[in-house]
């Protein structure tokens, strides 16, 4: 049944900015991705090989360009091809979606709300779902219009983008919620996007409620292993890569110098010339990198918010095959800690240390708060911009209960889109200028400073120990006065 196209209610004149600033918003790959290539990767290289040297510029354009891919993409295509493998070998008898992105909780919530058919379980849905606008719990005022098109999209032979695109805007001009919203079946409950549950439902409710050919407990319990493998398989292997990047950036380095040690060395030349190596393999060494390497995977749990392992692999799960913001930060975590392991002295650790646990903050955490900050001063009473989860005051209840809107929610409210734009420019801006340009100017600065205090302590060291010498023309000279 094909479902009758009608004009959407919500960003039918948006620009290509609004659109192109709304992607990144709701995509944290490509987000990542694009401040990584432009933060990170051109002007760092740029910088090293300036200010240090070629071999420092090269290993830092490995080191970055990888270091995206490892990061930012190669978790989501392992997951889809480790759904896949799976699903031939485990239960091969049960037919399910190798395609299909359910988390837990969005199997179970959708398992409780089946009623044996697909009118039952859309209205029971759309009965028990929530939003947040502002301050205020929404629910569907005009469920009806919106059942009847969800239902036939979930009864198409094929699904229908434009039609589920349809429906999307439709609950989010009436829930004015979209980013967040609440599904709760007596008790089991579903956090998710609009976005995502929309997909779900006609998975979940043609391909194995409806379908007479698969045991639907067999299919849940296929299901559950198949997101395990997804989930645990493609961030290990991805972790792994991380781990190993930078020590394999460091051998073709050596490869190409014949030296080891730190390539952003500002004496690097002169330590090839001489074929010296800086390396320092003391146990001392050793365990400065195993404390700092601690200290990323601390910070990382901190910000993740991490309770327990069982917590850490609820956050883990694929969605979709767009990676999340908790896998980018617990592959990256993994790529720096690498980084530090790979180290070969106590100069590179602490660049490398100051570089990545800033870089971290900045490009994942404080980005975001950039952004809230902005949208807080175009909205100071937060009427507009701002969802807000509970009342309260102070710096950390804006850190932990306050969002800025989507930019759906925000048009579903008839917020201009300039203010909402100004807000994502400002965070985007922010983690590009710290990452690509301070963090490493500043390093480069630090590093030229130490290297001076160095040698003029080895000038006053010199002059101590071997005095300056009289001329042996005037050994001898008497002077009388």
């Amino acid at each position: 049944m094909k479902i009758t196209k009608t004009t959407p209610q919500t960003f039918t004149n948006a620009g290509a900015l609004t659109n192109a600033l709304m992607f990144l918003d709701t995509n944290a790959m490509a987000n990542a991705t694009l401040i990584d290539l432009g933060a990170m990767v051109i002007p760092r290289t740029y910088i090293d090989t300036k200010e240090r040297n070629k071999y420092a510029g090269a290993e830092t354009f490995i080191r970055e360009f990888t270091g995206t891919l490892i990061v930012c993409l190669s978790s989501g295509i392992l997951a889809k091809a480790l759904a896949h493998s799976a699903n031939r070998f485990i239960d091969p008898s049960t037919k399910i979606n190798p395609n299909s992105w359910f988390t837990k909780d969005s199997a179970a919530a959708l398992k409780k709300a089946w009623n044996g058919g697909t009118e039952g379980f859309v209205n029971n849905i759309l009965d028990n779902l929530s939003g947040r606008d502002n301050t205020a719990i929404t629910k569907l005022t005009n469920k009806d219009a919106v059942a009847q098109k969800l239902a036939a999209y979930i009864n198409a032979e094929k699904p229908d983008k434009a039609a589920a695109k349809q429906i999307e805007d439709l609950i989010t001009n009436d829930l004015k919620a979209n980013r967040s919203v609440n599904v709760n079946i007596n008790g089991t409950e579903l956090n998710t996007s609009l976005e995502h549950l929309i997909r779900d439902m006609p998975d979940m409710g043609k391909n194995i409620f409806n379908n007479k050919n698969i045991n639907v407990e067999s299919a849940f319990k296929k299901i559950a292993k198949v997101n395990k493998i997804k989930t645990l398989g493609a961030l290990g292997i991805a972790s792994g890569l991380g781990l190993a990047n930078q020590y394999v950036n460091r051998k073709i380095t050596e490869k190409r110098t014949g030296v080891k040690g730190f390539a952003g060395d500002f004496d690097y030349q002169n330590f090839i010339k001489s074929k010296k190596s800086q390396k320092d393999d003391s146990l001392g060494f050793k365990l400065q990198k195993g404390l700092v390497s601690a200290g990323i995977i601390g910070l990382a749990a901190a910000v993740m918010r991490i309770r327990n392992p069982k917590d850490f692999v609820k956050k883990l799960e694929f969605a979709s095959p767009i990676v999340s913001g908790n896998a980018i930060k617990t592959v990256y975590t993994a790529t720096l800690v690498g980084r530090f392991l790979a180290s070969d002295n106590k100069q590179e650790l602490g660049e490398t240390a100051f570089r990545d646990y800033f870089g971290f903050l900045n490009w994942l955490v404080l980005g975001g708060f950039a952004s809230k900050a902005v949208a807080n001063i175009i909205d100071p009473h937060k009427k507009e911009l701002f969802n807000i989860n509970k009342e309260g005051k102070g710096i950390k209840h804006w850190l932990n209960d306050i969002t800025v809107k989507s930019h759906k929610e925000a048009a579903a409210n008839g917020v201009k889109m300039w203010k909402i734009n100004a807000a994502q420019i400002a965070g985007l801006a922010y983690s590009t200028l710290m990452l690509g340009v301070v963090l490493t100017r500043l390093n480069v600065l630090f590093s030229k400073q130490k290297q001076a205090k160095e040698q003029t302590a080895q000038t006053t060291q010199n002059t101590i120990c071997f005095p300056p010498q009289m001329p042996e023309a005037f050994k001898g000279l008497k002077v009388t006065l």
